[in-house]
């Protein structure tokens, strides 16, 4: 993986405070998200979606609960 695809997780280095930190998770979330289906497409391997799902509406629940 370049440098440049990693430069994303750059910001997920942040304060530890309860917004940051919640901020840094759905930053890691989405570099995943992207990732993670292209990767198993090429891999011939089921992508998670209900796991998926179940863990977007915890980490949804949490924002809201801000």
């Amino acid at each position: 993986m370049s440098v440049e695809q990693l430069s994303a997780l750059r910001e997920t280095f942040c304060p530890l405070e309860k917004e940051a930190i919640l901020r840094a998770v759905m930053t890691i979330v989405h570099f995943y998200q992207e990732l993670a289906l292209s990767l198993s497409d090429q891999r011939g391997l089921e992508y998670p979606k209900g796991l998926e799902r179940v863990m977007l509406d915890r980490l949804q629940s949490l924002e809201q609960s801000m």
